[in-house]
């Protein structure tokens, strides 16, 4: 998938199951400093993967194998997995994990160690 203006700056990805907590992140990115956000409940529904940084909801294992993660990797994004699993997720190289629930500061530190706005 290509973007249709290549000098337009990337989206940010938020794949959430609730719409509640997608809008925050949403709002969280673009306070950030994002100039779009693509804001989906499921990670199948992406009409479009080309991203500066996606946020996905769910099982880091699944996500991780995922061909949307594949496309992420291969194309240097960096995916944030928002685990609400209590046992510890695998390390894969470009796919770092937030557990659920988590606070507004911890996602403002991962951007902030990621370096997606400056």
């Amino acid at each position: 998938m290509t973007t249709e203006n290549p000098a337009a700056p990337l989206p940010c990805i938020v794949v959430h199951p609730s719409p509640l907590v997608a809008e925050d992140l949403r709002e969280l990115l673009i306070l950030a400093g994002a100039s779009e956000v693509t804001v989906v409940t499921r990670l199948e529904d992406l009409q479009r993967l080309d991203a500066r940084l996606a946020l996905v909801a769910g099982d880091y294992t699944v996500i991780a194998a995922s061909q949307a993660a594949e496309y992420w990797r291969q194309h240097k994004t960096p995916i944030v997995v928002l685990n609400g699993t209590t046992r510890s997720s695998p390390q894969t190289p470009g796919v770092f994990s937030i557990r659920q629930p988590f606070k507004s500061d911890d996602i403002v530190c991962v951007l902030r160690e990621l370096s997606i706005f400056d």
